[in-house]
């Protein structure tokens, strides 16, 4: 049985914990497409980061991470969306027309 906590496993898996000063600041958006190598590459982060906490745990319902989340100030998120294997992008700039964020009524 595994006694630790769950932060003490997110944290193992490096994602960064509450009170971290990096999840108090704005993140920055990307100026694309001048930094689009930038942007893939921390894309490529997050689905790294989403497969280590796959790891340590199932979430059945579905799960998002955001950059910050993993250390870095830059405003994108990771969605997995429940019984789905894709992981798509999630910019401030397209949360409008996602289909994971519908419109509020």
């Amino acid at each position: 049985m595994n006694t630790l906590l769950p932060s003490t496993l997110m944290a193992a898996a490096g994602i960064v914990q509450e009170g971290d000063v990096l999840l108090q600041t704005v993140a920055q958006p990307f100026d694309l497409p001048t930094e689009a190598d930038e942007a893939r590459h921390v894309v490529r982060e997050l689905n790294a980061a989403i497969s280590r906490v796959n790891e340590l745990h199932d979430f059945g319902k579905g799960m998002g991470i955001a950059a910050p989340q993993i250390g870095i100030g830059r405003a994108v998120a990771a969605i997995v969306p429940p019984g789905d294997g894709s992981t798509p992008v999630v910019t401030p700039a397209d949360l409008p027309r996602s289909p994971y964020f519908p419109p509020r009524p």
